[in-house]
């Protein structure tokens, strides 16, 4: 890392893949755009998938300014799924720690994360904005490339209450 304060903008990701929205729904295709920059875990997804013929969905998914949310839409007009609250924001935060080895000098000088180094070799992460701390490990490969990230418990909504996940 270099030395003092990094200056960056922010990173974009273009993603195409497959989601599902429960554990027994078929696999959709989708294709999302992620921006976010190097204040925090701050991120914001944009994905959009097909749920049947002739009916386009888009989701968004973010940690805005110590804030989390995720809004499902239908057709542009319905909306089946919108998520705020103390529990989404932890969730969201742990996706926005989770994902900053996407971003340019991830382990610079983060505003409101710090890191730790485990006696099992991997790096432990923790965010804390005064409102929302939560914490990611990242697992090691020999050349020091994350492989894995783990967190011992990620709200995951089911239905329409949070579930503790790891």
């Amino acid at each position: 890392m270099p030395e003092g304060p990094v200056r960056c903008g922010k990173t974009w990701l273009r993603q195409v893949g497959e989601i599902r929205f429960a554990p027994t729904d078929p696999w959709k295709h989708f294709e999302s755009d992620e921006t976010f920059d190097l204040s925090g875990v701050n991120f914001l997804w944009n994905a959009r998938v097909r749920m049947a013929p002739m009916v386009p969905a888009k989701v968004t998914d973010g940690f805005v300014e110590g804030r989390g949310f995720l809004t499902a839409r239908r057709l542009g007009i319905v909306t089946p799924a919108r998520f705020r609250g103390p529990d989404t924001d932890k969730g969201e935060a742990m996706r926005g720690l989770a994902e900053q080895p996407w971003r340019p000098l991830p382990f610079g000088d983060v505003p409101n994360v710090t890191w730790q180094a485990t006696p099992a070799g991997a790096l432990s992460a923790t965010f804390d904005d005064g409102r929302t701390q939560v914490s990611v490990e990242f697992e090691l490969n020999e050349e020091k490339r994350t492989v894995a990230r783990r967190a011992p418990d990620r709200p995951r909504i089911v239905g329409k209450e949070p579930i503790s996940t790891p």
